[in-house]
């Protein structure tokens, strides 16, 4: 692909998803309800831009705020777009779930790949995928959480996260050259499935 998305798809270079024997269905037993169409998608950007790379989330929710700003408000199939700051995620992005009929992660991650590679990985494998993400509280566990807490969860389906891997995390440090290449790729990418 143009912009050097990689999927997780249950494939059988996927090592954890093999070895996990998965091949649909839901990890957490998080099926959510179908009624959501037209409630707003949350994009939930993490990242601490103070260390180099970390701040490849923070980067994404600055370019996405400047066209939010230029065109009014943000939207995709109808559905508005919400542009949340998750800052180094934890428990308060349960929060950020709330209200959401599509929830999109974007995060720097450590999982052995090239640097500048952006993963593009489904609800349901963000349990068995080998990244690390440099926050204490990663989104598997805020995921498994809101499935095992929430009243009506969506389903693992819609529920994605991008990772955009690292090349360092050194303290006052901006991002690195290939970082910050993918995450305008992925930008262009994703603005051009916007509503006009």
């Amino acid at each position: 692909m143009p912009c050097g998305l990689t999927t997780c798809a249950w494939s059988a270079r996927c090592t954890p998803c093999r070895a996990a024997g998965r091949s649909s269905g839901s990890p957490w037993g998080c099926e959510g309800s179908k009624a959501r169409m037209l409630q707003p998608i949350h994009m939930i950007f993490l990242g601490n831009p103070l260390w180099g790379d970390d701040g490849a989330g923070t980067y994404l929710l600055r370019r996405f705020s400047r066209l939010r700003e230029s065109r009014g408000s943000l939207s995709r199939q109808g559905r508005p777009v919400v542009l949340i700051d998750g800052g180094t995620g934890g428990l308060n992005l349960l929060n950020a779930f709330d209200g959401a009929g599509r929830i999109e992660v974007f995060d720097a991650v450590q999982s052995g790949g090239h640097p500048g590679e952006v993963y593009r990985i489904p609800g349901r494998q963000v349990e068995f995928w080998p990244a690390r993400s440099s926050h204490d509280f990663g989104i598997e566990q805020v995921i498994r959480l809101y499935c095992e807490i929430s009243p009506d969860p969506l389903d693992l389906d819609d529920i994605v996260l991008y990772g955009i891997e690292v090349k360092g995390l050194e303290f006052g440090e901006s991002l690195s050259p290939p970082v910050q290449q993918a995450c305008d790729r992925l930008f262009n990418r994703l603005v051009e499935e916007l509503d006009p």
